[in-house]
């Protein structure tokens, strides 16, 4: 399967409809298809997907994604200050665009205290969350981290409101004890029955790997492989939880009907991973169009490879990339790949268009050079 067929196996729970962006979000109620996946992998648009739909019997639910949020929040003494000078109405019109200006701000101070409770999230995702991380991604989409769980094809919706009602609390403790901090985590689907949808959809979440265009940076995965990740069997874990999920918070909705697709069996594959907007410079690499020589060869195979650790590349996936170049040696290169993959060096080493374009390796891939 391809990592688009992948990304909609895992990703797609409505089918038919989901959120775009172009100048802000917007709800389509239109199905998702490959074809806007491609372009959301190629960062032309970004696509958004809802964790819940009906199957005809039960509304499931296909995901659950924790968000973390590291933007601006608008300061307390301006909220005041708002208040105090305009009418009640004017106030909030004019705190409502404060706020949407101040969330394209990511501030890298909290990020980081952000990344130490997401890593310690993930590391001790049992005892906070019941869920092992086998069936978990980590993703920093550029404002924040989204930590995805993926579960069991036809997961009743019930079951996520009865896993909320037990380790939200306890997740929320965790992240404010750690923080100190008056926001804590969203956890979506924020709705656990049909009764409180509005339009029966909930809320759409930005779909991995793709491009924020309000913070101008791309989605990456830090923890966990979308190629291996599986599918966690909730109701084994909220079984013996009494409790009425229809009298929690939600919203008011209308009913309708989605298809759910069975999960395939993923080969691992070089396509799979190339579908990712790797620059062309390093596509004609791998497949032997170019061949690096000397010195600047040299430099071009070591940004290659910072290129796929980037992405998460599993090393024998790595291997491929090299095998089309004239000189390639499966024991040398396995050596060099170790040495790079394995340095404490935590810094992004990826090379630049304009460094790649010194050491004549460019080929003028206007898509992707934008934004380096």
């Amino acid at each position: 399967m391809s990592l688009v067929n992948r990304l909609y196996n895992l990703f797609v729970g409505n089918k038919h409809s989901h959120i775009i962006f172009s100048d802000t979000w917007k709800r389509s109620f239109l199905p998702i298809s490959t074809n806007l996946l491609i372009k959301h992998l190629r960062h032309e648009i970004a696509i958004g997907s809802y964790a819940i739909y009906n199957g005809g019997v039960n509304p499931y639910c296909k995901w659950i994604c924790i968000d973390i949020d590291s933007h601006e929040r608008v300061p307390q003494s301006v909220r005041e200050e708002v208040r105090d000078e305009y009418d009640e109405k004017t106030a909030k019109l004019i705190l409502k665009k404060l706020e949407k200006e101040y969330s394209k701000r990511v501030n890298q101070h909290i990020k980081k205290y952000h990344l130490e409770f997401v890593n310690l999230l993930y590391k001790h995702s049992i005892d906070i969350l019941g869920i092992p991380n086998d069936y978990m991604i980590l993703e920093d989409s550029v404002g924040g981290y989204h930590l995805w769980i993926f579960l069991k094809e036809k997961t009743l919706l019930e079951d996520v409101g009865k896993w909320s009602y037990k380790y939200n609390p306890i997740l929320r403790r965790k992240y404010r004890g750690y923080l100190n901090d008056d926001e804590f985590p969203e956890v979506y689907p924020k709705q656990y029955a049909l009764d409180h949808l509005h339009k029966g959809l909930g809320n759409g979440v930005r779909i991995p790997l793709g491009y924020n265009f309000n913070k101008k940076g791309s989605s990456t995965i830090i923890h966990g492989d979308l190629e291996t990740v599986k599918k966690f069997d909730l109701h084994e874990l909220v079984k013996d939880i009494e409790i009425d999920v229809k009298q929690m918070n939600g919203f008011h909705c209308r009913r309708e009907v989605v298809e759910v697709y069975d999960a395939q069996d993923i080969p691992s594959s070089l396509d799979f991973w190339l579908e990712l907007p790797i620059r062309e410079c390093f596509k004609w690499i791998i497949d032997g169009k170019t061949q690096c020589f000397g010195e600047h060869g040299h430099f071009m195979r070591m940004a290659l490879v910072h290129e796929c650790k980037f992405y998460k590349m599993p090393l024998e996936t790595m291997l491929q990339c090299f095998k089309n170049q004239y000189d390639y040696d499966e024991l040398i290169t396995r050596a060099q790949l170790d040495s790079v993959l394995n340095s404490t060096r935590k810094r992004d080493g990826r090379y630049g268009c304009e460094k790649i374009k010194r050491l004549g390796y460019c080929h003028g891939c206007k898509e992707n050079s934008s934004r380096w």
